[in-house]
């Protein structure tokens, strides 16, 4: 093990030395970071939005002649001034229980995860109301590339956190409702933006083991200041009753380099592979009669495997107050998911269960810029792009595990654009005003199969207003807006008639009062 822990260290080491004549490694956390929460500072932080208020005197832009409860406004990189709007660095995260990012979600005020289908499978979401269902109406960011499964054969919005080693969550942002103009598709109760890092520097490893069964093993190194990481996991058990076993493996890496300037390049890339097993369902006949208990299971109930594989490069770059950088990011999934919810039902002789593949590959790119205009305020922008080739198939399931009957089958592409402006303005004290307004388009092309012969082309856009109010940021009480128009996108698997898909938007809204106990 110390081996191991030793090699890995090793590795994170030789990418996050500088190269000759280049700054520290530190110094490429002090590079700009458009997207990213920050790697320190305390749990819970709302630092970031009081610096927006009252940054440090060294700092400050150029004063107004008359300064005095002066808000001036400077690079927050996105944070959003929601009333419910929350910020955790890695300390807090690593205090949280939870054994990978999809538990550590349940942070998140207001939202609760459901892992109904077995360990391995994506949870479901719920969120101040709106039920999201595996994903569909909470964006999810890791370093700012969308995790979210657009036209996923179990769900549109898949989301599937396993493959992310929890030693490398360095940070975490949400943000209520759909008020962030730098997020698109499938923020609609919400969104959520991960940071990587080397949550606890050095090499070192853990070993787990709980009461359902289970038992895991995690190796990581690090550099402080989040130059290198890379950390491995596997994680099984068996659960508490029949049919919940679950194998887990992930790893990853990542690291940073400083560019001349003051500009930083940063990649990473991460890989995991799941297989487990899901209870299904019981009658409740059964269950009352005591024919079976709660902890069984009916043979055949279900299960499943997936792969996913995800990486970045991104380089940021600073001249002045100007903040500008791009990235570039790909992905590669497999999914199977096998279930039976009704037994024999429909199907007496073969039973009701049923067979899930999904295949997609992924590509995307980012860019996002800001300014500074005078001390109080400050313009932001930038523009995403993802193209997704998909091929989805469900089939009937035998208990015996038998596959039969013609697969429904769909494939083809969904290509999403769009392009934001954001600003942070502070009119007069105490105000600060984050105004935003995201346009997206979104173009989708179905292959003819079985269902339909001659395939299926549509497209659908639409214009995103946000707007975010805070008062007294800087203070223990403060009072804050929130509202925008949220947008989810349509899945490939819905195409109907026409050249025009349907397109669900939805206008949320949060207006509250915060306080922040103890100093600061």
């Amino acid at each position: 093990m110390r081996t191991v822990a030793a090699a890995l260290c090793s590795l994170v080491a030789a990418w996050g030395a500088p190269a000759a004549g280049a700054p520290a490694a530190g110094a490429a956390d002090a590079a700009p970071t458009a997207e990213r929460p920050p790697e320190d500072g305390p749990p819970d932080s709302d630092a970031a939005d009081r610096d927006a208020a009252n940054p440090d005197p060294g700092d400050r832009a150029p004063a107004d002649p008359d300064p005095a409860d002066a808000v001036v406004v400077e690079d927050t990189g996105g944070t959003s001034v929601a009333p419910s709007a929350r910020r955790w660095d890695a300390a807090a995260l690593a205090r949280a229980p939870g054994r990978s990012a999809d538990e550590l979600l349940r942070l998140v005020p207001g939202l609760h995860a459901s892992a109904h289908g077995g360990r391995g499978k994506g949870f479901q979401y719920f969120m101040r109301g709106h039920d999201a269902l595996h994903g569909g109406d909470l964006a999810v960011r890791l370093e700012g590339v969308p995790l979210n499964e657009p036209s996923n054969v179990h769900g549109h919005g898949y989301l599937d956190l396993h493959f992310i080693p929890e030693p490398l969550l360095a940070g975490m942002a949400a943000a209520p409702g759909a008020s962030r103009a730098e997020v698109g598709d499938f923020a609609v109760a919400g969104s959520v933006d991960l940071t990587l890092g080397a949550a606890t520097p050095g090499p070192g490893a853990r070993a787990r083991g709980g009461t359902d069964r289970s038992g895991g093993l995690s190796l990581w190194a690090g550099q402080p200041g989040g130059a290198g990481f890379a950390a491995a996991e596997i994680d099984a058990g068996q659960g508490v009753g029949e049919a919940r076993s679950w194998r887990l493996a992930r790893a990853g890496a990542g690291g940073a380099r400083p560019l001349p300037g003051g500009g930083a390049l940063r990649g990473w890339a991460l890989a995991g592979a799941q297989r487990f097993e899901s209870p299904g369902t019981l009658r409740e006949d059964d269950v009352l009669s005591g024919r079976m208990a709660w902890t069984e299971a009916y043979p055949g109930s279900g299960g499943g495997e997936g792969l996913r594989a995800l990486g970045a490069l991104s380089a940021e770059g600073r001249r002045g107050s100007a903040t500008g950088g791009a990235q570039l990011w790909g992905g590669l999934r497999r999914l199977r998911l096998d279930q039976n919810f009704t037994g024999y039902l429909r199907a007496p002789l073969r039973g009701d269960g049923t067979r899930q593949t999904h295949a997609a590959t992924s590509l995307g790119v980012r860019t996002m810029g800001g300014a500074q205009l005078g001390p109080r305020a400050r313009v932001e922008g930038g523009t995403d792009a993802r193209f997704d080739q998909i091929h989805q198939a469900t089939q009937g399931l035998g208990a015996g595990g038998a596959v039969w009957g013609a697969p429904l089958e769909r494939a083809g592409q969904v290509l999403d654009g769009a392009v934001y402006a954001q600003g942070r303005w502070a009119p007069a004290p105490p105000l600060l005003l984050r105004p935003g307004l995201r346009a997206e388009g979104l173009a989708l092309q179905a292959e003819p199969d079985a269902l339909d012969p001659d395939g299926a082309a549509q497209t659908a856009g639409a214009l995103l207003p946000k707007l975010e109010v805070a008062a007294w940021p800087d203070r223990p009480v403060s009072a804050g807006l929130a509202a925008g128009r949220g947008l989810r996108s349509p899945a490939l698997e819905g195409l109907g008639i026409g050249d025009r898909a349907t397109i669900a938007l939805v206008d949320t809204g949060e207006l509250g009062l915060r306080w922040r106990p103890g100093p600061g």
